[in-house]
């Protein structure tokens, strides 16, 4: 019997495996967003983001005056982060980009919702 671990329980190591050899994306798009900003390079600059919810992992990458947040829903179920996610880590945002779609997303009040369908993630740039 397999036990699927939370993201709470997942290594960094786990991480890039699990990302990188995933079938849900092309690589080649994920590989340019790392190639077209080098906060995503190995500079140290990452950060857990805490998201309050076990089945969402987040980190944040900082350079210079550029800040990413890219959150990860690591569940078979849709999930939902409160805006407030931003807040408590002292970020306010009123608007973020999210690089693997290219959408805007406007930061509404903390009662609304940040949605994620099973597997869902998201490359925010502030």
């Amino acid at each position: 019997f397999f036990k699927q671990k939370t993201a709470y329980e997942m290594r960094e190591s786990d991480w890039s495996l699990d990302v990188c050899s995933s079938d849900l994306f092309p690589s080649h798009d994920i590989i340019h967003i790392r190639k077209q900003y080098e906060a995503f390079g190995d500079f140290k600059n990452i950060e857990w983001f805490p998201s309050h919810n076990k089945s969402v992992v987040g980190y944040k990458r900082t350079l210079g005056k550029e800040t990413f947040i890219c959150l990860f829903n690591y569940s078979n179920q849709e999930q939902g982060l409160t805006y407030y996610i931003f807040e408590d880590q002292g970020i306010k945002p009123k608007k973020v980009k999210d690089l693997w779609t290219n959408k805007n997303i406007t930061i509404s009040y903390d009662h609304d919702h940040l949605n994620f369908k099973p597997y869902q993630f998201y490359i925010f740039k502030l």
